[in-house]
Protein backbone atom coordinates (compact mmCIF):
# COMPACT_ATOMS: atom_id res chain seq x y z
CA UNK A 1 0.00 0.00 0.00
CA UNK A 2 1.39 3.57 -0.77
CA UNK A 3 0.43 4.47 2.93
CA UNK A 4 -0.98 3.03 6.39
CA UNK A 5 -2.85 4.86 9.07
CA UNK A 6 -2.52 4.69 12.71
CA UNK A 7 -4.54 5.27 15.87
CA UNK A 8 -2.01 6.41 18.82
CA UNK A 9 -4.99 7.96 20.40
CA UNK A 10 -7.09 6.16 23.52
CA UNK A 11 -9.74 6.46 21.95
CA UNK A 12 -11.89 4.91 18.85
CA UNK A 13 -11.35 7.14 15.43
CA UNK A 14 -13.17 7.23 12.27
CA UNK A 15 -10.88 8.67 9.17
CA UNK A 16 -12.89 9.28 6.01
CA UNK A 17 -11.32 11.41 2.69
CA UNK A 18 -13.07 14.67 1.34
CA UNK A 19 -13.05 13.56 -2.34
CA UNK A 20 -14.47 10.07 -1.32
CA UNK A 21 -11.19 8.19 -2.86
CA UNK A 22 -11.48 6.24 0.77
CA UNK A 23 -15.26 4.88 2.35
CA UNK A 24 -14.61 5.69 5.86
CA UNK A 25 -13.21 3.54 8.25
CA UNK A 26 -12.98 3.10 12.27
CA UNK A 27 -9.37 2.60 13.90
CA UNK A 28 -9.56 1.26 17.67
CA UNK A 29 -6.66 2.53 19.51
CA UNK A 30 -3.30 0.80 18.33
CA UNK A 31 -5.17 -0.01 15.04
CA UNK A 32 -3.83 0.39 11.86
CA UNK A 33 -5.62 0.40 8.10
CA UNK A 34 -3.91 0.08 4.40
CA UNK A 35 -4.70 2.96 2.26
CA UNK A 36 -4.87 1.28 -1.14
CA UNK A 37 -6.32 3.92 -2.92
CA UNK A 38 -5.18 7.02 -1.74
CA UNK A 39 -3.32 9.25 -4.13
CA UNK A 40 -0.17 10.84 -2.06
CA UNK A 41 1.03 12.82 -5.05
CA UNK A 42 -2.22 14.74 -4.82
CA UNK A 43 -3.76 13.69 -1.47
CA UNK A 44 -7.37 14.48 -0.51
CA UNK A 45 -8.13 16.26 2.65
CA UNK A 46 -8.81 13.47 5.56
CA UNK A 47 -11.78 14.19 7.95
CA UNK A 48 -10.90 12.49 11.42
CA UNK A 49 -13.37 12.01 13.94
CA UNK A 50 -13.45 11.32 17.56
CA UNK A 51 -16.91 9.82 18.40
CA UNK A 52 -16.35 9.40 22.34
CA UNK A 53 -15.04 12.97 22.40
CA UNK A 54 -17.81 14.81 19.64
CA UNK A 55 -14.85 16.11 18.14
CA UNK A 56 -13.59 16.09 14.69
CA UNK A 57 -11.14 17.89 12.49
CA UNK A 58 -10.01 18.24 8.85
CA UNK A 59 -6.50 18.10 7.78
CA UNK A 60 -4.71 18.65 4.19
CA UNK A 61 -2.08 16.24 3.32
CA UNK A 62 0.64 18.18 1.60
CA UNK A 63 1.82 16.52 -1.64
CA UNK A 64 5.69 16.45 0.24
CA UNK A 65 4.85 15.33 4.03
CA UNK A 66 6.48 16.30 6.49
CA UNK A 67 7.42 14.79 9.09
CA UNK A 68 4.72 16.11 11.47
CA UNK A 69 1.76 17.38 10.57
CA UNK A 70 -0.60 19.51 13.28
CA UNK A 71 -4.26 20.20 13.09
CA UNK A 72 -7.22 21.09 15.33
CA UNK A 73 -10.27 19.21 16.24
CA UNK A 74 -13.40 19.69 18.39
CA UNK A 75 -15.07 23.42 18.39
CA UNK A 76 -15.43 26.30 20.62
CA UNK A 77 -13.28 26.05 23.56
CA UNK A 78 -13.35 21.98 23.43
CA UNK A 79 -10.56 22.48 20.28
CA UNK A 80 -7.20 19.75 21.30
CA UNK A 81 -4.55 20.21 18.92
CA UNK A 82 -3.35 16.69 17.16
CA UNK A 83 -0.72 15.65 15.10
CA UNK A 84 0.15 12.75 12.41
CA UNK A 85 3.63 11.52 12.46
CA UNK A 86 4.76 10.64 9.21
CA UNK A 87 7.74 8.06 8.56
CA UNK A 88 8.88 7.08 5.18
CA UNK A 89 9.39 3.10 5.26
CA UNK A 90 9.06 2.88 1.48
CA UNK A 91 5.83 3.58 2.68
CA UNK A 92 3.94 6.04 3.90
CA UNK A 93 3.01 5.58 7.82
CA UNK A 94 0.48 8.00 8.97
CA UNK A 95 0.10 8.29 12.93
CA UNK A 96 -2.46 10.10 14.72
CA UNK A 97 -1.57 10.97 18.40
CA UNK A 98 -2.35 13.32 20.68
CA UNK A 99 1.08 14.80 23.19
CA UNK A 100 -1.19 14.69 26.19
CA UNK A 101 -3.88 13.07 27.85
CA UNK A 102 -4.72 13.24 31.34
CA UNK A 103 -6.41 10.36 33.44
CA UNK A 104 -8.45 11.37 36.08
CA UNK A 105 -8.72 8.87 39.44
CA UNK A 106 -9.06 11.68 42.06
CA UNK A 107 -13.14 11.54 41.70
CA UNK A 108 -13.07 15.25 41.86
CA UNK A 109 -13.72 17.44 38.70
CA UNK A 110 -10.31 19.20 37.87
CA UNK A 111 -9.87 21.77 35.27
CA UNK A 112 -6.06 22.71 33.76
CA UNK A 113 -5.04 25.64 31.93
CA UNK A 114 -2.09 25.92 29.38
CA UNK A 115 0.72 28.51 30.72
CA UNK A 116 0.97 29.62 27.55
CA UNK A 117 -2.18 30.22 26.10
CA UNK A 118 -4.87 30.37 28.85
CA UNK A 119 -6.96 27.91 27.50
CA UNK A 120 -9.08 25.81 30.33
CA UNK A 121 -9.71 22.06 29.42
CA UNK A 122 -12.63 21.13 31.81
CA UNK A 123 -11.82 16.84 33.66
CA UNK A 124 -15.28 15.99 35.29
CA UNK A 125 -15.09 12.89 37.73
CA UNK A 126 -17.21 10.77 34.87
CA UNK A 127 -14.41 11.15 32.52
CA UNK A 128 -11.55 8.84 32.59
CA UNK A 129 -9.24 10.21 30.12
CA UNK A 130 -9.02 13.49 28.57
CA UNK A 131 -7.29 14.95 25.35
CA UNK A 132 -5.63 18.24 26.16
CA UNK A 133 -2.97 20.20 24.15
CA UNK A 134 -0.58 23.40 24.69
CA UNK A 135 0.29 25.69 22.77
CA UNK A 136 4.04 24.98 23.29
CA UNK A 137 4.24 21.00 23.27
CA UNK A 138 8.15 21.12 23.44
CA UNK A 139 7.30 22.93 26.70
CA UNK A 140 3.97 22.46 27.71
CA UNK A 141 2.97 23.99 31.76
CA UNK A 142 -0.37 23.73 33.37
CA UNK A 143 -2.04 24.36 35.85
CA UNK A 144 -4.64 22.80 38.31
CA UNK A 145 -7.74 23.61 40.01
CA UNK A 146 -10.07 21.12 41.38
CA UNK A 147 -13.88 21.17 42.79
CA UNK A 148 -14.25 20.03 46.07
CA UNK A 149 -16.77 17.33 47.37
CA UNK A 150 -18.39 20.60 49.14
CA UNK A 151 -18.61 22.82 45.70
CA UNK A 152 -15.96 24.92 46.93
CA UNK A 153 -12.96 25.18 44.36
CA UNK A 154 -9.70 25.61 44.88
CA UNK A 155 -6.99 28.46 43.12
CA UNK A 156 -4.83 27.72 40.50
CA UNK A 157 -1.43 25.52 41.16
CA UNK A 158 1.95 26.53 40.11
CA UNK A 159 2.73 25.39 36.70
CA UNK A 160 4.01 22.15 36.50
CA UNK A 161 5.42 20.55 33.22
CA UNK A 162 3.90 17.61 31.36
CA UNK A 163 7.30 16.26 29.69
CA UNK A 164 8.03 13.89 32.85
CA UNK A 165 6.93 10.88 30.80
CA UNK A 166 6.69 8.09 32.91
CA UNK A 167 6.98 9.91 36.27
CA UNK A 168 4.57 10.41 38.98
CA UNK A 169 4.29 13.60 41.48
CA UNK A 170 1.87 15.53 43.79
CA UNK A 171 0.37 19.15 42.63
CA UNK A 172 -1.34 20.85 45.42
CA UNK A 173 -3.69 24.30 45.13
CA UNK A 174 -5.03 26.34 48.27
CA UNK A 175 -8.65 26.47 48.70
CA UNK A 176 -10.59 29.77 47.24
CA UNK A 177 -11.79 32.28 50.05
Amino acid sequence: PPAIIQNLLPFDMTVEAEDGSLHSFTLKPGDTQELYSINLSHPPALFITVPEEEMCGRINLPPDLPEEITFIIGKGHSKVALSILHEDLGYHRLSVYCPFWMINKTGLHLEYKDDRSGNVFKHPPNKKILLLSCEDKKQCKIHLLNHTKRGSRTEWSRAFSLQAVGTSGRVSSKLSE
